[in-house]
């Protein structure tokens, strides 16, 4: 008895438009995806400066999965897939593992729940390090040379273990960065796992009232 809005059609793609059982998870294990999720949304906006605002994220809505969070469509169409690209997408893909950390400690991590996580950032830095002349450190345009002669469809052994080793160092240290990230925008962080935990379902409304609302402390914790 509404129209169908934008959030809607996410829901639909993410979803289907079957009816099915959505899994049982105790309170605890809701939890835990909310504060991963609300890792990858926080990151997008932080390392973004707020132009990457997530249209949507949900907790304990599939069978086929225990959260998702969808970054800026518009901001995705409107961007180049140039290095800062690359950059901002890795720092996201490691914001739910890095949350977790934070808040549940090194032993409380989840396992197989950060999987596809790390299967994603693999692929992505093995394809730019094997095939694009990625460079080994975006902050020394020494390095820019680094990877210049790039492996065939077919890579060799030696190929692969010299992408293996630059992927390991790079993400290595993006790790470390949002770690950092998200340490100075605590405050943000455990606003987006409350409202994320409670409704279990947000919006790009939603993401920006709360960047809105801790933007200041954001701005004034890097003054």
């Amino acid at each position: 008895a509404r129209l169908l809005k934008f959030t809607d059609v996410v829901h639909f793609v993410l979803h289907g438009t079957a009816e099915f059982d959505v899994t049982d998870t105790h309170a605890k294990g809701l939890y835990r995806v909310a504060v991963h999720e609300a890792g990858h949304a926080v990151v997008a906006m932080v390392d973004s400066d707020g132009a990457d605002v997530p249209d949507y994220a949900a907790i304990g809505t599939s069978h086929d999965f225990g959260g998702i969070t969808t970054h800026s469509y518009s901001h995705r169409m409107e961007d180049d897939f140039d290095q800062s690209v690359v950059l901002h997408q890795v720092r996201n893909m490691l914001g739910g593992r890095a949350a977790e950390e934070i808040v549940f400690g090194i032993m409380g991590m989840g396992t197989r729940g950060n999987s596809g996580d790390l299967e994603n950032v693999t692929n992505l830095m093995l394809e730019m390090y094997l095939h694009c002349g990625m460079l080994s450190d975006f902050e020394d345009a020494g390095t820019s040379t680094d990877h210049l002669i790039v492996a065939s469809d077919d890579p060799a052994p030696h190929h692969v273990q010299r992408a293996e080793d630059a992927a390991r160092a790079f993400v290595a240290k993006q790790y470390r960065v949002v770690l950092q990230q998200l340490r100075d925008n605590r405050a943000l962080l455990d606003a987006v796992t409350h409202e994320l935990n409670t409704k279990q379902l947000l919006d790009c409304d939603d993401f920006g009232r709360l960047w809105q609302a801790h933007r200041p402390h954001i701005e004034n914790h890097a003054g």
